[in-house]
């Protein structure tokens, strides 16, 4: 129901304005928050290895990540999924904090979602370290491995 006409074909509603030929003012984007599929690596995974899927994307949105020293990456695309992928820097065994900044032209303002991530022994020598409390290590014909409630993360192969 208009309030008030205006000039040039503008009239202001109770809901909001809408401008010559029906265009409505937009509502900013709210950021939702994101989450990763998995979080642990061994200290000596290679380059480009997925730590885990970035889960919450807002579509047309940007991400970056603090810190960023080369320890993870982003590694995709808005069409098969962004990973938080391990860097080419070095990284030590222990707990990663990881903050993955969300951004959109049209939010009002960034996303920080804080990640830990996991970094689990390097493997010295083809045997595995001991598995982490609540894991346990599996042996069959297709390798070794140590998994937990949510699927393997750490595989070698069987000589």
């Amino acid at each position: 129901m208009p309030l008030t006409p205006l000039p040039h074909g503008i009239t202001f509603t109770e809901v909001g304005y809408t401008a010559p030929g029906g265009g409505v003012d937009p509502q900013p984007i709210v950021l939702g928050p994101l989450t990763l599929s998995a979080a642990t690596a061994p200290a000596d995974a290679e380059a480009g290895t997925v730590i885990g899927l970035i889960q919450g994307k807002t579509a047309g949105s940007s991400l970056s990540i603090t810190p960023n020293d080369g320890r993870v990456a982003l590694a995709g695309d808005d069409v098969g999924g962004w990973n938080l992928v391990v860097g080419l820097t070095a990284i030590s065994e222990g707990e990663l904090l990881v903050t993955i900044r969300e951004t959109h032209p049209d939010a009002e303002g960034p996303s920080d979602n804080l990640v830990a991530i996991t970094i689990t022994p390097a493997m010295d020598d083809g045997v595995p370290p001991d598995p982490p409390s609540g894991f346990a290590y599996v042996v069959n014909d297709e390798g070794s491995y140590f998994v937990d409630g949510n699927g393997a993360y750490y595989i070698m192969e069987i000589e």
